[in-house]
């Protein structure tokens, strides 16, 4: 008896960066998914490397009474770049599951997340913990956003705000073209605000339209995502948001599209 898998037939498009991207690949692709990688985002070193240099020294010093991670590359670019490891003293926070995930990989597996995956419930549930004279610095990428430092200072809070990674285009935008000018894409994932961005920016105005008239479903993986694709003109009806806020819950929600 042939075997039946949820999403067989369905070509799904992947616009996370590459170096990021084979975990949910390989999800969609177990479930029947035909999956298009068409990274729309890739990651570099920031533009100046010595603020990040200057900020492994202080944290290896004690100099700040939190550290806040807001993405599993900003974890990754921390620790690649020779930073040892953090103070016992120092409390590590992180946006998301998957950004505690890849902090347990670095062996720190005591890390506050907020109730929501997202930077400002992250400020909102730290900032009780924090007394006076606690420093906390922020580690994410060159072009973030500044909900988070701005939620601390408005509260009297000491932070610094460190780019540990820049965002720059990726290479997938002539291949979404081409895969929706054939009209075989059903399904286009978006896993952060800068992959919508890039991603429209990348293609013509018939695969615009193509996106735009509902008729290639957009799957989100959170709020924040989802504002950035609305901003662009993309139907808040054509979009279905991932709750929780994680990979796992985007891949469910695609699969719930075709039950």
């Amino acid at each position: 008896m042939e075997r039946s898998f949820p999403l067989s037939g369905i070509c799904v498009a992947v616009t996370r960066a590459a170096t990021q991207a084979m975990g949910l690949v390989k999800t969609l692709e177990a479930l029947g998914a035909n999956v298009l990688l068409a990274p729309a985002i890739a990651f570099v070193p920031p533009s100046d490397p010595a603020p990040l240099a200057a900020a492994r020294e202080a944290v290896n010093c004690s100099k700040y009474s939190v550290i806040a991670f807001t993405s599993t590359n900003g974890v990754t670019a921390w620790f690649q770049g020779g930073a040892q490891e953090i103070p016992a003293s120092t409390r590590v926070a992180a946006v998301g599951s998957e950004t505690r995930a890849a902090l347990l990989r670095y062996g720190i597996s005591d890390v506050f997340v907020g109730e929501s995956f997202v930077a400002d419930a992250l400020a909102a549930a730290l900032i009780p913990t924090l007394s006076a004279t606690d420093r906390t610095l922020l580690v994410r990428a060159e072009e973030g956003r500044e909900t988070f430092p701005e939620a601390l200072r408005k509260t009297g809070y000491a932070v610094d705000v460190v780019a540990a990674y820049r965002t720059i285009p990726g290479a997938g935008g002539p291949l979404l073209v081409e895969a929706l000018r054939r009209r075989a894409v059903s399904v286009i994932t978006f896993t952060a605000g800068s992959t919508v961005r890039e991603t429209w920016a990348a293609l013509d105005d018939e695969a615009r339209d193509t996106i735009a008239s509902g008729r290639v479903r957009v799957v989100s993986i959170g709020p924040v995502t989802t504002e950035a694709a609305i901003a662009l003109g993309i139907p808040e009806t054509s979009i279905v948001t991932a709750s929780p806020h994680t990979t796992e819950a985007l891949v469910e929600a695609i699969v719930a599209l075709f039950q």
